[in-house]
């Protein structure tokens, strides 16, 4: 909050009692907090608008309300003010609601959620469009999957990739060997995170792989880096090399300018170098013109799991962009599939995934027969590779929710986990999902909140459906989405 004495600062007696009601909200007293608000909102209009004071106390009323009063509980108005002081307390209603979740209280949680949509054009949207919107008639291209081509049963993405099961075997014998420098970027101690999979496919595939990590946090990189890097790409006689993004340190240009300078050299070498944009639909906010920054000077060819973004590709770049997913992997199981007769949600709920939070509440309240296993936290949080796959295969049914803030579903990594271990996936629609699978062949959608709680207990209801759906959807996930439409893509791209 705004210093006592600084020119937008509210008088002393206002600051002092923000500053005694923000101690009382962090000490969870609903109570108390809640007498000093009102006074400031009463006493010092200016103040309260500013410190958005009407959504702490509409918060507090929901804390304090009886369980039998929260659906006819009546709130002020809290418009939306962009500042500081709002994002910190819609960090608190979020944290709130899930833990209110997580003890089974979706009643208060999602009165904590709809109030957070006052001032989250993000949760306002999810509301409207998802959880109250009625369950409408399919449109034509919803209830035509994207991913079937006209007269054929090979999803549209295939014929995109260009790529054949005698050009794989091709692809194998010919780069037997190749060295492959993997950039890799680990956020847990898990062994199947994309980049434990990217090695993983390639030695499979045949390739030489060597792997160095990328740094994670502004920083880390600095000139000690910047030498392993350069002794990582002499050491090989043109190599592929495949990185992410770097966390450069943002005091330090002369390490991101030392490490590009280093990619240059290695292209001039022979090197070939793919970049990897995992959160496509990030880089998409940031600027359409942003995916392709680097791209003949830096690195030759760039891939993404995005195909929303398709159309908005340059002509004169089409022909190095490869629009497919990262090799994915899961660990061996020998557990029966599907014997748990409910839905599962296993993932995060912070930052890009939020609107999770409103779907847990929601559904909770509806009494689906849903149990979510949600991360808030740090990444090193999650479930074990065991007890993730394990989940994905035993429940009857993997739930996964798409939408980012940008409005737009994406296919995330469970689309592909989920009918990898043998589950059936049960996503909120996306183009991009459908770009890659089958509705109603090798997955199930829904894009309310009704269509959610009708789907699921159809499919509880019909182990024959649903064993077909999950058949069919590990065949093509083990087919196509293991690396060797992967690799082969990106080496036919990049050597011909």
């Amino acid at each position: 909050m705004t210093q006592p004495g600084s020119p937008d600062a509210p008088p002393l007696s206002e600051a002092i009692r923000l500053s005694m009601a923000d101690r009382l909200l962090n000490q969870e007293n609903w109570a108390a907090a809640l007498t000093l608000l009102e006074l400031i909102d009463a006493g010092s209009p200016a103040a309260s608008a500013a410190y958005a004071v009407k959504l702490a106390i509409a918060h507090c009323r929901i804390e304090l309300a009886p369980a039998e009063a929260l659906d006819s509980l009546v709130l002020p108005p809290c418009p939306a003010t962009g500042t500081h002081t709002e994002d910190v307390r819609r960090v608190r209603l979020q944290f709130r609601g899930f833990l209110f979740c997580q003890a089974g209280g979706f009643a208060r949680a999602r009165r904590l959620m709809r109030l957070l949509g006052d001032v989250d054009p993000f949760i306002a949207a999810c509301y409207r469009t998802r959880i109250d919107a009625a369950t409408r008639a399919p449109t034509a291209a919803a209830s035509t999957s994207a991913a079937v081509a006209a007269g054929g049963g090979e999803p549209a993405a295939i014929a995109a990739l260009g790529v054949s099961e005698r050009q794989i075997a091709a692809a194998k014998q010919r780069f037997a060997g190749k060295r492959l420098l993997v950039l890799t970027r680990h956020y847990t101690e898990g062994a199947y995170e994309v980049a434990d999979n990217l090695g993983r496919s390639a030695r499979a595939f045949g390739l030489d792989v060597r792997e160095m990590p990328t740094p994670t946090m502004p920083g880390v990189a600095d000139e000690a880096y910047v030498a392993a890097l350069g002794a990582q790409l002499r050491d090989a006689d043109a190599p592929l090399v495949l990185f992410s993004e770097f966390a450069f340190p943002p005091d330090r240009p002369d390490i991101e300018t030392a490490v590009y300078d280093l990619l240059r050299t290695a292209r001039r070498n022979g090197a070939k170098v793919m970049r990897g944009d995992g959160d496509a639909w990030f880089t998409q906010l940031l600027g359409p013109d942003q995916h392709y920054v680097g791209l003949g000077d830096y690195f030759d060819l760039v891939h993404h799991c995005h195909p929303t973004i398709l159309p908005d590709t340059p002509v004169s770049f089409a022909d190095r962009v490869v629009c497919w997913p990262w090799p994915y992997r899961m660990p061996a199981l020998d557990v029966e599939a599907g014997t748990i007769p409910r839905g599962c949600f296993v993932g995060s709920a912070h930052n890009a995934g939020v609107a999770r939070l409103v779907w847990w509440a929601e559904s909770g309240a509806r009494g689906l027969p849903i149990d979510f296993s949600v991360v808030a936290g740090k990444r090193t949080d999650q479930l074990s590779d065991a007890d993730y796959a394990g989940m994905l295969r035993r429940y009857a049914l993997t739930v996964n929710f798409t939408q980012r803030p940008s409005g737009v579903g994406i296919l995330t990594g469970r689309a592909i986990e989920a009918p990898l271990c043998g589950g059936l996936l049960v996503e909120e629609d996306s183009i991009d999902t459908r770009y890659f699978m089958a509705p109603g062949e090798h997955y199930e959608t829904f894009r309310t909140l009704d269509e959610l709680a009708g789907l699921t207990a159809a499919l509880l209801a019909d182990p024959a459906r649903r064993r077909r759906i999950a058949a069919a959807g590990q065949a093509w996930a083990n087919r196509y989405y293991t690396g060797d439409y992967f690799w082969t893509a990106i080496l036919a791209r990049l050597w011909g």
